[in-house]
């Protein structure tokens, strides 16, 4: 646990697996060892890891989180893709859309990305300052200037005095206003 505390990373697994050794099922135990797995590019090793600490407390945010991050670098997309399906199947919650938005967008998958990012919204109500700059940002990425132009305006819409939407909309070449917010599409 010091080794992982104190970040030595490849000292870490090797202590983690004499504990789990010791004590199989300790979920928070396996979680730290799949991290630290991830941290010395043994991803594939992590996803055994972070499945046990999944399985040990499946609503755990952060178990959940682990287990994408090994799946996606160990290059189990296809897995990934389920997993992430199955969560918001069980779950439905916000997050869950955000974390397939993420994962879909990271794995090429752009239109599968953009359709969790706006069900995320309609679940919001358009009421999330941070989602509407998330789906902005996620429109600039895969160059979609419009759609990213018209989400900063929405995030103006929430908060009038936005730096981040006034610099977004200046870099895309207009000059930014109180006119020119507009309610989120989801509102």
């Amino acid at each position: 646990a010091k080794a992982f505390k104190w970040r030595w990373f490849a000292r870490a697994p090797a202590d983690y697996l004499e504990y789990v050794d010791r004590r199989p099922g300790d979920g928070a135990v396996g979680h730290k060892l799949a991290l630290s797995l991830l941290e010395t590019g043994q991803a594939t090793k992590a996803v055994e890891h972070a499945w046990l600490a999944y399985d040990d407390k499946p609503t755990n945010d952060e178990y959940v989180e682990t287990l994408a991050r090994s799946m996606h670098e160990s290059g189990k997309h296809e897995e990934l893709g389920k997993f992430l399906r199955d969560e918001i199947e069980r779950r439905g919650r916000i997050d869950d859309y955000l974390r397939l938005a993420r994962y879909s967008s990271l794995m090429g998958d752009g239109d599968g990305a953009e359709l969790a990012y706006l069900t995320a919204a309609r679940l919001d109500g358009g009421r999330t300052l941070d989602l509407q700059l998330q789906i902005a940002r996620f429109y600039l990425s895969i160059g979609d200037k419009l759609s990213a132009y018209e989400r900063f305006r929405m995030a103006l819409f929430l908060d009038p005095d936005n730096d981040i939407a006034f610099r977004e909309i200046r870099e895309l070449g207009y000059i930014p206003g109180p006119s020119l917010a507009i309610p989120p599409k989801e509102l």
